[in-house]
């Protein structure tokens, strides 16, 4: 119940911030972007949210955490890949501090408890 008050609320704010600086809803939306949102909610809402769940159920909080980090670069990769998105050099380098930051986070030796 917390991460779907946090995304109503993001959700609410995102739109009253919207409406204070002019934007508008568009009158007419194509279907290829109903099936975006579909997908958007199908596999990044629930399939995301079972993948983490599993992840907090079977591995440490922190290697279940860093898919908050690895998700965006991998969605850049998808939209280079399928969307036609242009990869910028600050893109990538962004992307490679990202996966190397997790790969530290998940090759680091733990302490022992006393």
């Amino acid at each position: 119940m917390s991460a779907a008050t946090q995304m109503i609320g993001g959700a609410l704010s995102l739109l009253v911030a919207g409406a204070l600086m002019g934007e508008s809803l568009p009158t007419h939306v194509s279907s290829k972007a109903l099936w975006s949102l579909v997908y958007l909610i199908v596999v990044g809402s629930l399939g995301g949210y079972t993948a983490y769940n599993w992840l907090l159920r079977n591995t440490p909080a922190p290697l279940a955490m860093s898919y908050a980090y690895v998700n965006p670069a991998i969605a850049v990769l998808l939209g280079v890949a399928f969307g036609a998105e242009a990869l910028y050099p600050s893109t990538m380098g962004a992307t490679v501090l990202i996966v190397a930051g997790v790969a530290l986070l998940v090759t680091a030796k733990r302490p022992r408890p006393a």
